[in-house]
């Protein structure tokens, strides 16, 4: 079933033809609208019926065939029609994060320039600097962001990768009737993006795979006999440097891996740690290592609901959180300042809290405390005053806007929020998108250390599209002492299982159930966050 997002998607791109192609602004500004209403409706249109559809503002009688075309063939020819005029590397130029379409048919028209890499070029021989509406700043800008493109190109989100390789899995066991195989390679390690997806098929001869090609992602494919997998495992798994750092030779028929780690005078060193970066620092004394498992996490952290910009209720995302074994859910919802979302008003704040209490009241079997996600403004401060802020049980900091400053400026911007005594928590914080949206540059060391200070919790934000801290600087943060809350950063109740990406991205820095406090119970993460 096709989903609200992706019928929105191919709205909003029919849109961008059309602006590139001077069609009629009204035409032009209706599927935009469109695609905005489709893209925020709660209900899946595929579900509805044609009379239900037509309800759904922005949608009318000239539209509504396009959007049954859509939920019936996942596509639609009109966009067809139309991108057959347009040069193909005219639409990946749409793809760049900041190149609108009126930008794009600028450089087209005026420039001539036809795909990224002509525009990279462009930038390297500085022809945008005089063109009206871009000028150096704005073209160091777009070098940047199409270096970081190029760069990711051809990686894939970690969730991506790991249900492309179940279905791989499946279909090798299937046709060619291979019983034992394992994932293996960076798809192991639980890498935040990958290249390619590493299997290893344990056979007593190799057998010759055809037809891969329904996989968008590379394939490759590790042979073993049954007698060596727990060998071969190891050595398809870890980093080359991690591998250099063990003495392998002799243990090709060990029977697992704890036992190649037991004679290099090792603990197990789960997967995730196979980098060579935080496993022998952690490993030093001998002790096995007690990495945060998903089933640690007794509260949902972060969690927005309908009074923003999510798609279910507070005692829908309530009741999905307690069916996922959580004691307690922390409703977050956005700030006043994101208006683009819904934020909430001091006066909406009010009402939501008496709902937020009435649901308490009503014993649901999971706790529910009143919290905030609050914009962080450009000078550092949050966008409520005293009063509002010391309302809430938990109050997330978290930047969403004016994204574009120096080191200096955004490592000020977050110790000032960092400083204020009514934050507990900071949220996503480099603001990077994986393959998408580089993460400002951050003096960690200060921030960390302000953190200690202030007693402010890190977010790890486990949406699969942010991980954000980066694990590496996870890993520092933990080795200097900083608590972390695993949040789903949840717009609506499947959200709530992006829980798993974030303790794959504590796991890779080392990080154990101790240094979480949403792997306290409801009282004890109370009072840990306290200020």
């Amino acid at each position: 079933m096709i989903s609200n997002k992706e019928i929105a998607a191919i709205f909003n791109l029919t849109g961008e033809v059309l602006t590139l192609l001077d069609e009629n602004p009204f035409k032009v500004r209706s599927y935009f609208a469109a695609a905005q209403s489709i893209k925020n409706y709660p209900v899946p249109l595929a579900t509805l019926s044609e009379d239900e559809i037509l309800k759904i503002k922005g949608i009318g009688k000239n539209l509504l065939p396009k959007v049954m075309e859509i939920i019936r063939t996942g596509d639609l020819e009109f966009l067809h029609r139309k991108a057959e005029k347009i040069p193909d590397g005219i639409l990946e130029l749409l793809q760049i994060k900041g190149l609108g379409p009126k930008k794009v048919k600028q450089l087209w028209q005026e420039l001539g320039i036809t795909s990224p890499g002509e525009l990279l070029y462009a930038c390297y021989e500085n022809r945008l600097v005089d063109l009206k509406g871009f000028g150096q700043k704005t073209q160091e800008k777009i070098q940047k962001t199409l270096e970081f493109y190029f760069q990711n190109k051809h990686k894939f989100h970690y969730p991506a990768a790991f249900e492309y390789a179940l279905e791989i899995i499946n279909f090798l066991k299937t046709k060619y009737n291979l019983e034992q195989i394992e994932i293996t390679g960076v798809l192991r390690r639980k890498c935040e993006t990958v290249k390619h997806i590493d299997l290893l098929v344990c056979s007593e001869q190799e057998v010759i795979i055809e037809n891969l090609d329904f996989s968008p992602i590379p394939v490759n494919l590790h042979y073993s006999p049954p007698e060596q997998k727990a060998f071969r495992q190891l050595i398809t798994t870890g980093s080359q440097q991690h591998l250099e750092k063990l003495h392998l030779k002799g243990f090709e028929f060990a029977e697992t891996e704890e036992e190649i780690y037991a004679k290099n005078h090792l603990p197990y060193i789960p997967p995730e740690l196979r980098e060579n970066l935080f496993e022998w620092e952690l490993t030093k004394n001998q002790h096995p290592i007690n990495l945060i498992e998903e089933k640690d996490i007794k509260g949902l952290v972060h969690c927005h609901t309908v009074w923003s910009d999510g798609t279910n209720t507070i005692e829908e995302m309530a009741l999905a959180a307690r069916d996922k074994g959580m004691e307690y859910v922390v409703i977050t919802d956005h700030s006043k300042s994101a208006f683009y979302a819904n934020g909430l008003s001091e006066e909406r704040i009010i009402q939501q809290q008496k709902e937020i209490k009435r649901l308490n009241d009503k014993n649901l079997g999971i706790q529910i405390l009143s919290g905030i996600e609050a914009d962080i403004l450009p000078d550092g401060s949050l966008d409520y005053d005293h009063n509002v802020l010391q309302s809430f049980d938990v109050v997330i900091a978290s930047v969403h806007s004016v994204l574009h400053m120096d080191k200096h400026k955004a490592t000020g911007r977050i110790l000032k929020a960092i400083e204020n005594p009514h934050v507990h928590i900071i949220g996503h914080i480099s603001g990077r998108l994986l393959l998408s949206r580089l993460g400002y540059e951050l003096d960690y060391d200060k921030i960390f250390d302000a953190c200690i200070q202030n007693n402010v919790i890190l977010e790890i934000n486990a949406n699969p599209m942010r991980l954000d801290i980066d694990w590496k600087q996870a890993g520092k943060a933990r080795e200097k002492g900083v608590k972390f809350s695993i949040n789903p950063d949840a717009h609506n109740a499947e959200g709530i299982n992006h829980i798993q990406y974030g303790v794959n991205t504590a796991r890779k820095a080392g990080i154990t159930p101790d240094n979480v406090v949403n792997c306290l119970s409801a009282d004890e993460f109370k009072n840990a966050i306290k200020k």
